[in-house]
């Protein structure tokens, strides 16, 4: 099975104004697996997942990834907790625009082809949406278009995940259906995530490892592993 790419941070420093959020972390995301950031409101994990997408610079030290496999390369979907969403476009679309980066200036300026309109309804469906595929986003609920934020992600089909909260504002149920989504892109298609999460017990059925907020750890975050990953 192709894997997505990995992260290693050596002697990673984070500092925002005087508050130091990471002393001296060492560690990996390995390629493929599903790891969870879990801390408590303020503990830098929004911070440390965009330093690890490298969407922001750390203090010190290190980040580097390892390129993945053919196909799973360094192409990544990020889902922010402010979606970015175009309220006046339907669920459909949005999700389409996820392989607009995909597609050629000549095959654009036609519009989705059945295929990827076809594709996007199915990520829809997988995600509980069947029914709002055509209502725009601005009328839905926040836990609806939080689901399109991710189904428009997991149709871009990136070599690496990184969500920020991104069953907040769902119910159980829904939020198991994210996530065990999520889940089979690391264990089938061996695509990397990680996802800030806040329920202990999420993290212990879908995370392979969490790396923890721990305020008595000298670089104040722990990595745990939680299970085996198989081959």
């Amino acid at each position: 099975m192709q894997t997505g790419p990995g992260i290693e941070f050596t002697d990673l420093h984070i500092r925002l104004g005087d508050r130091h959020l990471v002393r001296g972390l060492s560690g990996c995301v390995e390629p493929g697996e599903f790891i969870a950031l879990a801390g408590p409101s303020g503990s830098g994990k929004t911070t440390l997942l965009q330093v690890f997408a490298g969407f922001m610079e750390a203090s010190a030290g290190r980040v580097a990834w390892s390129k993945g496999d053919a196909g799973q390369t360094g192409k990544i979907g990020f889902v922010y907790q402010h979606l970015r969403l175009a309220r006046q476009l339907t669920a459909l679309k949005t999700v389409c625009t996820g392989r607009l980066g995909q597609m050629g200036p000549f095959e654009s300026a036609f519009g989705f082809s059945r295929d990827i309109r076809n594709g996007a309804y199915e990520e829809l469906c997988q995600l509980g949406l069947r029914d709002y595929a055509h209502s725009p986003v601005g009328r839905l609920s926040g836990g609806e278009r939080q689901r399109v934020a991710m189904a428009r992600t997991l149709f871009q089909k990136p070599g690496i995940y990184f969500v920020d909260e991104p069953v907040a504002n769902l119910d159980r149920a829904n939020a198991q259906l994210v996530l065990a989504r999520l889940s089979r892109e690391s264990r089938e298609a061996g695509r990397t995530v990680v996802a800030v999460l806040h329920d202990d017990s999420q993290i212990s059925l879908f995370a392979d490892r969490v790396l923890r907020w721990d305020g008595k750890a000298e670089a104040r975050w722990k990595i745990e592993r939680l299970r085996e990953r198989t081959a």
